[in-house]
Order: C-alpha cells, then structure tokens, then sequence
C-alpha cells in the first residue's frame, strides 16, 4: 500500500486562521488610533463621504473629494474608496475606530488571498505561508493599514487578489462564464479604488508565460492568453473614458509642481532602487518624505542602475530554473511602474505606494531563501531535522521581530503630534512633515511651537520633490501669528500667500483680521468685503466684517452682519460678543472700541 501523506507540520497547520491571527496580533492595536493628517479633512470633515445617494452619485461625477483651494482637486477618480468611506461613515459616524477595524480587516483579507494565490501559482503551500506572513506583519504596511488614508491601497489589493483567483480558476474549467465576469466586475472594483490596479493584466499574463503551475490551455498560444486579456483590455479602456470625463487634462497627471521630464527619469533608477530596498530599511519608514531628485547623472544613479540591470540580468537566467523568483520581481516592478513618476503623481515617493508591491518581494525573497536552505541541506552536516527546526525557529523569530515592529509603528498613528514628531525625526528636512507637525501643535493649543515648524517648511528647494505647498503653510503661518496676537507678521504671511494665489479666499480673510488687529479698519473692510463677495456664510468672514462696519460707523450694515452671524452660528464663540454689541447699537451707542 502506499504511504499515507506526512502531516503538515505543526506551523502549517490551518494556515489561513494562523496568517489571519497574525495579522490581527500585529495590527490589534491600530484600532484605538485616532483621525491623523489628511483623516481629519478626508473623514471628520466630510471630504471623502457622502450622505445620501445623490451626494454619493454626485461625487463619482468629480475628482477625488473637492480638495481645499490652495490645493486643487486630487488628480484622482476612485469611487470605491469614497463608497466605502460613505458606508463607513453611515453606520459608525466619525469614529476612527470603525475605519481603522475596516483598514485592519481589509489587510487580513488580503494576506489570506496572497497566500491562497501564492499557493496556486508558485505550487508550494509552505512558501506561500511564510511570503504571506512577510507580507502580513512588515511595519512597512503600516504606512497602508494604521493609516486611515491609506485605504486605497489595502482596498484595491483585495479586488486585484480576488480577480486573479477568479482568472485562474476560470482557465481551469470548462464553464467559465460566471468566475470571468467575476473576475472582470473584481478588476473593475480595483480600479475604482486606485489606479494602480491597472498593471493586472500585465501580471496576469506574467504569471501565463512564467509559471508552470499556471493554465497551460490559455498561456499556449497567442489567441488563448488574448482571449483571458481582452475583457481586462475592455475594462481598462472603459476606465480611462471615465476618467477623462471626470479629471480632464488631470487623467495625464498632476499639475501640482511638475517636475519636468528629464529630472524624473535621472531620478527614476535611484527611486526604483530605494523601493527595492525599502522593506530592509525598517529604520527609514516614513508616512510623507521629500525626495532627493537628479537633475543630472551622478555616482548614486549610475549604482542604482548597475544594480537594477544585474537584478533584471538575474531574473531572466533564473526565469526557467526559479520561476517564481522571476514572477516576484515582474510583480513588484508592475505593481511599481504606476508610482515611479513617469506620470506625475501628487506624492513623489511613499511607503505605502510598495504596499501591493510587496506581494512580489516577498514572493521573490522567501523563494530566493528557500533555495538556499536547500542547497544548505545539500552541504550541511545537520540532519534535514536539526536544519528545518532551526530554518523554522528563525523565521519565527524573524516574524515575531517584524510584528513586535509593528506593534511598535502602529503606536505613531495614535494622534497627529507623536506622528510627525517621529516623521521629522526620520525625515528633518522634508517640509510637508515640518507642515503637519505645525498643524498639529495648532490643534494642540501650543502656537508658538507650530509657528517654528511652519518657518521652516517655508523654504523651497528644486533639489526635491516635495507636496508641501507653499501658500497653504503661508496661511496657516498667518493664522498662528494671529493667534498669538502677532498682526504684523500675520499680515505679511497672508500677502505673501494673497500674491501667489490671489483666487484663495483664505488670504482674503486673514488680511482683513489682522488689519483690524492693527487698527487699520478700512483697510480690514476692504479684504473682508472682498471674502464676503466670495463667501457670504462663513461665520469668522461675517463676524469680523461686522466688527470692521461696526467701528468705522455703519451702524446699519453692523446690525445685519450681527444678526447674519447669530443665525448661521447661533452657539458660535463670539455669540455673546455680537448680541453684545447689537444691544448697544440699537440703543444708540457710539461704535465699538478701537
């Protein structure tokens, strides 16, 4: 009789629950963190939700959320991430802890579809689990999974998984129809939570032309693998239509400080290079960085290219001997080729833009480590028992560090102070922290301090590329100066931001304020009437022009603003004030104090 299969080991045993466990144990403590960063507009401030259909059919018609005016509207179309935002915030309101759960949830899902599909196509179970348990617990998915922002990348990775198992199990039956359409709708979903899903069919097809465990029937021929592609082609098509309906000329890229061509391509090996590098750099993950751009060739970009081609020099020799090495490598360069700048995008270089790149590095790495267990299997005097107890002790240990690091990262996301204070600790010189750290000592009440980051996010450099934009820190300067009762400075902050982009509304005010912090009330009058005209309902604009009418006498145009700012602010901080002086004028009074 034959022999009966050998048990799986102890590690293997329930795989799936393991990985889902992990993951949970590495991430549990995400889900206390708060709103940080873009949350605070994209969530708290309704940004990216919407609440009721209309407003959610509404949304799907235009950019990625009506960013703020010194910004522009994202160069972005991703109806899935606002939908699943919306239903989020429908059911648990403005509780970061329900969309840090859902974040959380996402992950776990995905790190259960990579093993199951890294099972198919790389034909080893024990493989696929330890490339899966990699992917679960690296703290460079913090970046995607703590942060609540970084939805996007968790939420497109499950629908491109899911797309890829209904492909390969369609090759694999004779009635398709259903698990195709499956597959297409998956992909569809994918790229309606962020472009990057758009390399699947090149992934899909690698897999047909690399891996022997993929369907031969389809990858045999031509006509087969253009068979699998065309609905894909299909869907990709219909997509780019929808997205020039929606974004214009933005579907080519952003606007925002275009960086000209030739400096992004010096600047791309380097870039590629540090991506390739990244999961080995636990020390330099950053959630916002300014990256170094080459405007010429210099000794680090001629490395970074040395290196990239013996990498690809390697992947094409092993391709016939270690299959899954070289789909590992295709993989994590496809899942790259979207963020690399080639077509500019808002954020030049982040973590977690490797999110699903990191799917082929582990797969490319754990297969490279496989392979030389084996060949230490081969040389070595330990029995093949002593040496997989220790291979399978080492990667315990390697996983339970990765996680401890984790556990650790997940920590900076608690609020928005511990999270940029590390930033600038990793990252002194990138500007956008310097912004963030100065927007969250504001919140924190300690103004003098976000003053000191805010000067120094200030200064622009062409040496990087950074998405800091300069007339929002000019305002937020203002702002702070105003705060601390500094006029003078406060009004030089808001010109300086009024001169490069006379369109914003918030300049307009910030002048008008700090005017009349300076007893300059006609000229106060002047800028608030100007961000009257643009907004006739925002209650600091209303209030402040009425105090401006009140002391230079217009005792008729007081009253109404007054009474205008009590009716759209009714429990407003200067409710007490505007009744106030209402009372004394329509007693006659004579205009207020200077």
């Amino acid at each position: 009789m034959p022999e009966a299969p050998a048990p799986a080991p102890p590690l293997l045993r329930g795989p799936r629950a393991l990985l889902a466990v992990l993951t949970i144990v590495a991430f549990a403590n995400a889900v206390p963190n708060g709103f940080v960063w873009l949350d605070h507009w994209q969530i708290e401030n309704g940004g990216l939700t919407a609440s009721s259909w209309a407003d959610l059919w509404h949304a799907w018609q235009q950019p990625l959320g009506a960013m703020p005016g010194w910004e522009g509207a994202a160069p972005y179309a991703r109806p899935v991430v606002v939908l699943v935002l919306s239903l989020v915030h429908g059911l648990a309101g403005n509780h970061a802890g329900a969309y840090h759960a859902v974040a959380v949830l996402l992950h776990c899902a995905n790190v259960v579809l990579v093993y199951e599909l890294l099972t198919e196509l790389a034909g080893d179970s024990g493989l696929a689990f330890v490339a899966a348990a990699l992917f679960a617990v690296h703290p460079l998915q913090t970046a995607a999974v703590s942060w609540i922002s970084g939805i996007a990348d968790p939420l497109f990775t499950v629908f491109v998984l899911l797309a890829f198992r209904f492909q390969l199990a369609a090759d694999k039956q004779a009635r398709v129809l259903r698990l195709r359409l499956a597959a297409v709708l998956c992909f569809l979903l994918a790229l309606g939570a962020k472009e990057t899903a758009a390399v699947f069919p090149f992934l899909l097809l690698g897999s047909y032309a690399l891996l022997p465990t993929a369907d031969c029937r389809t990858k045999r021929t031509l006509r087969g693998a253009s068979a699998a592609l065309a609905p894909f082609v299909l869907t990709l098509v219909g997509i780019a239509a929808y997205r020039i309906a929606v974004l214009g000329n933005a579907s080519l890229g952003t606007s925002v400080a275009i960086i000209p061509l030739r400096v992004r391509l010096l600047t791309l090996p380097r870039l590629v290079f540090s991506y390739l590098a990244l999961p080995l750099r636990v020390g330099s993950l950053t959630i916002c960085d300014d990256y170094p751009l080459s405007s010429h060739p210099d000794a680090a970009t001629l490395f970074a290219v040395i290196a990239i081609v013996l990498l690809l020099a390697a992947v094409t020799a092993a391709g016939r001997r270690v299959p899954a090495v070289a789909f590992g490598v295709l993989f994590m360069l496809f899942g790259l080729l979207p963020v690399l700048n080639i077509i500019p995008i808002l954020h030049y270089r982040a973590d977690r833009f490797f999110y699903f790149p990191f799917i082929g590095w582990a797969l490319a790495v754990v297969t490279l480590l496989q392979a030389g267990i084996a060949w230490l299997r081969r040389h070595t005097l330990l029995s093949p028992i002593h040496l997989q107890r220790c291979t399978t002790l080492a990667g315990v240990v390697m996983l339970v560090a990765l996680a401890s690091l984790t556990i650790r990262r997940n920590a900076l996301f608690a609020d928005d102070v511990t999270l940029f204070e590390a930033t600038v600790r990793v990252s002194p010189a990138c500007r956008e922290a310097h912004t963030g750290l100065g927007d969250a000592y504001l919140r924190a009440d300690r103004t003098a301090a976000a003053v000191a980051e805010y000067e120094q996010a200030l200064p622009e450099s062409t040496r990087h590329a950074s998405y800091a934009v300069t007339p929002k820190i000019l305002i937020n300067l203002g702002m702070a100066r105003l705060r601390l009762g500094d006029y003078a400075p406060a009004a030089d902050a808001f010109r300086r931001a009024h001169d490069l982009q006379p369109e914003l509304l918030h300049p307009l005010f910030g002048l008008g304020a700090a005017n009349l912090g300076l007893g300059n009330v006609a000229d106060a009058a002047g800028w608030l009437e100007q961000a009257y005209a643009r907004d006739a309902r925002d209650p600091d604009i209303v209030f402040n022009l009425a105090l401006a009418d009140d002391r230079l006498g217009r005792t008729t145009e007081a009253i109404a603003l007054y009474e205008q700012y009590l009716h759209i602010a009714p429990q407003g901080r200067a409710r007490g004030l505007a009744e106030a002086r209402m009372e004394r004028l329509f007693a006659g009074q004579k205009p207020a104090p200077q």
